[in-house]
């Protein structure tokens, strides 16, 4: 496991199955997340909005979105477009993306648009573990 300390980490999963969004929280709670850093929106319409309004009240500014490519209202690379094209504060946070889809036109598309990682699920611990040691938190 890594030597990083996660428990300051304030997480947004973003997955329009609750179960997915929560076995995703119980992984992360096992590699050092604090459980209650860890919000939760069930498309990326909601995500945006909770990005937006924890800006708006200066207390959950987050660190680190995880997110579900294939969702209603809003899909993850929809979500990714628009907070990469933010003026907000998390506009550059690592973005990985969660998806059952290893297309390579859709990977290249993900890339284009500054995605921070891609994982294929199931999601596990270890593949997790490796997604954020790509990353700089």
């Amino acid at each position: 496991m890594s030597e990083k300390l996660y428990y300051k980490t304030k997480v947004l999963i973003v997955d329009d199955t609750s179960f997915m969004r929560n076995n995703l929280a119980k992984i992360l709670v096992e590699l050092g997340f604090t459980a209650g850093l860890i919000h939760q929106a069930e498309n990326g319409k909601d995500g945006l909005f909770t990005l937006e309004e924890s800006e708006k009240e200066g207390i959950k500014n987050f660190d680190l979105i995880f997110c579900d490519w294939n969702m209603p209202k809003m899909n993850g690379i929809e979500l990714l477009k628009a907070v990469r094209a933010s003026k907000s504060y998390f506009k550059n946070l690592p973005f990985i993306l969660v998806t059952t889809d290893s297309e390579k036109e859709k990977v290249i598309e993900a890339v284009q648009y500054k995605v921070s990682g891609y994982i294929i699920k199931p999601v596990e611990k270890e593949t997790i573990e490796h997604a954020l040691e790509s990353i700089d938190l």
